[in-house]
């Protein structure tokens, strides 16, 4: 019996877990549909381009910028090296020459991908 039960939770929270994978997915459609901007970045979208020719996507919300790795203070990643790097962007105009695109949240998938 101890075994069925086990057995019993552990299928609902893989059902538990493929609904939530199933609901940020179509979070992120709906967010995918929704206009850019609006969300206190400084960069605008820039006009389209010419047909055929390729854009450079640049993704930027002020929230990156408080990302930091709190166990390593030597880290790479930390908010100055991000607000660093747009500053720059900008400085040499390659900035307002991408294609703005709107953050979105990682899947736990993709997370799983990079922080295991």
């Amino acid at each position: 019996e101890e075994e069925e039960e086990k057995e019993e939770k552990k299928e609902e929270e893989e059902e538990k877990e493929e609904e939530e994978e199933k609901e940020e997915e179509k979070e992120e459609e709906e967010e995918e549909k929704e206009e850019p901007g609006g969300d206190g970045n400084p960069l605008e979208t820039p006009p389209e381009t010419p047909a055929g020719r390729a854009r450079v996507g640049l993704v930027c919300d002020p929230r990156m910028e408080e990302h930091r790795n709190t166990w390593d203070s030597q880290h790479p990643e930390s908010p100055q090296r991000v607000a660093r790097v747009l500053q720059r962007l900008q400085e040499l105009g390659l900035a307002q020459r991408c294609l703005r695109l709107p953050p979105k949240p990682a899947t736990p998938q993709q997370l799983r991908a990079c922080h295991t």
